[in-house]
């Protein structure tokens, strides 16, 4: 049953992780595209997109986390009554909500503009988004359904490669045609509602048919809101910690100073990519894992473990070699990011490590637990901006963001420890993060060594010689324990069969 539990989650997390790779890329190249509008269009766009994604988590009320725990119990008990009222009632609540700040977003966005940020180009933009809130929050819905069903790939297929592609070459073709910030935004807005029409298609006709009428519904509203509502605060200090320095650099600074930093946010970002694929599979999986202990903590464990080993990684390596990164891919007007994505890389590599503790109060019904926790992270988030801001600039922005992730994370590892009886940051795990250093200064001294003619080969290299020194000491300690190697066994399966098919 061990070993079957890591498999299953091994495997979710590979088509996780290729999906979130190849949709941070995305993103990544994206955000790249943006910053050659300038500092200050460039600025302005981060501003819409902050506005945007406040107003989305909003409207989705946390039912987007209540979908996946709700439709994975319902499918164990195999009761599709119960997953079509749950996935019928939690979409109609976050449509009308999302048709509501639509309307309302579009209408007062000249007022936000001029009174807020001084800056008239904004309001152009804000019309553009409005047009896709209603979807957004939807497509929300149907990826978790995804998740709870373990149709991985059909999330992938939907979310992340069609609207990632499409809104690359939009955004390409509409700056082509001198349509500036408007035309990025606009094509952000198409690429939402493309998504949405992909991943209804990948519901209905390959997961489960929302429309069967053959299906009667069976709603537990009640049951859904009161655990989903607590949660809004979740989401919504996620969203705030991450857009909020964005928001109030833009009141008390200027759109240039927030299109610099907006270029640290994301990239310090790039961290989450791992604790997000195998957090998000590592829910559905110890749901049935509770009452057995042993098995419980050993899946904790591990799970864990896996993402302090990768998320250190690119931890180390974004603080010895961010300041090449940001200057290659972004151009030298942003090197100004460094110290901030330094900053953030701190708050981003804590928060990661603890995502499962975060999934055990999840799993034992905490959500008034969590809804303290994150009201209370996001207040300090609001304060120490408004403190930090007016002196400190992009650096007291970073510094707030991070002090807040961090509060917010010791403190859901807390409250995991007195419920599970047991903390995932034993074992191995010390004797990882030791590895991970020694790893990242033999790398640094190595690459220091060399005259490199182009910076790209260095960034290549120094990946490189990182993973590969830090696995050279995992045998060489004999770091990896049964399942570690277990897990192993199954991604070079699941590679294997990947390249195969190629």
């Amino acid at each position: 049953m061990e070993d079957k539990n890591i498999k299953a989650i091994a495997k979710g997390a590979i088509i996780l992780l290729l999906g979130s790779i190849v949709g941070k890329l995305f993103a990544f190249f994206y955000r790249i595209i943006l910053s050659r509008l300038g500092e200050q269009a460039y600025g302005e766009i981060s501003l819409g997109m902050a506005l945007f994604g406040l107003l989305s988590v909003i409207s989705i009320l946390g039912l987007d986390t209540g979908i996946l725990r709700f439709i994975s119990t319902a499918r164990t008990e195999n009761n599709p009554q119960k997953i079509k009222g749950t996935l019928l009632y939690a979409s109609k609540i976050i449509f009308f909500l999302g048709l509501l700040f639509s309307i309302l977003l579009f209408f007062l966005s000249d007022w936000i503009a001029n009174t807020f940020f001084h800056t008239e180009n904004l309001a152009i933009i804000l019309k553009a988004l409005a047009f896709a809130l209603p979807l957004d929050g939807l497509r929300s819905i149907l990826s978790n359904a995804f998740k709870a069903f373990q149709k991985l790939e059909y999330d992938i297929y939907g979310r992340v490669i069609t609207e990632s592609f499409t809104k690359i070459i939009l955004t390409l073709l509409f700056i082509y045609l001198g349509m500036g910030v408007f035309g990025a935004a606009l094509a952000y807005s198409f690429s939402v509602v493309l998504s949405f029409i992909m991943l209804f298609f990948y519901l209905e006709k390959k997961t489960f048919s929302v429309l069967n009428q053959k299906i009667e519904a069976l709603y537990n509203k009640r049951e859904l809101l009161n655990y989903s509502l607590p949660l809004v605060f979740n989401s919504l200090t996620i969203i705030i910690i991450a857009w909020a320095d964005t928001l109030m650099l833009g009141y008390f600074a200027d759109t240039a100073t927030v299109g610099i930093y907006n270029v640290a946010i994301p990239t310090a970002k790039l961290i989450l990519i791992f604790p997000t694929a195998f957090a998000s599979l590592y829910l559905p999986i110890i749901a049935g894992l509770y009452a057995n202990t042993e098995e419980f903590k050993k899946i904790y464990y591990t799970t864990t473990k896996w993402i302090v080993l990768i998320n250190g990684l690119c931890f180390a390596w974004l603080i010895i070699y961010g300041k090449e990164l940001v200057s290659t891919f972004f151009g030298a007007n942003y090197t100004a990011a460094y110290l901030p994505l330094v900053i953030l890389s701190i708050g981003y590599f804590i928060n990661g490590a603890i995502y499962t503790s975060r999934d055990i109060l999840l799993l034992t019904k905490k959500t008034r637990l969590i809804f303290g926790i994150t009201t209370i992270s996001c207040i300090l988030n609001i304060i120490l901006n408004i403190i930090l801001i007016p002196s400190w600039g992009m650096l007291g922005a970073a510094a707030s963001s991070s002090i807040a992730l961090i509060f917010m994370s010791l403190a859901f590892l807390f409250y995991a420890k007195k419920e599970a009886k047991s903390q995932p940051f034993r074992g191995k795990v010390p004797r990882i993060t030791l590895i991970i250093i020694l790893s990242a200064l033999a790398t640094k001294l190595l690459t220091n060594q060399i005259n490199w003619k182009k910076t790209y080969f260095l960034i290549a290299a120094s990946i490189i010689l990182m993973t590969m020194f830090c696995f050279l000491l995992f045998y060489i300690t004999k770091t990896l324990e049964e399942e570690d190697k277990n897990m192993i066994k199954v991604i070079q399966s699941k590679l294997k069969g990947i390249l195969q098919w190629k």
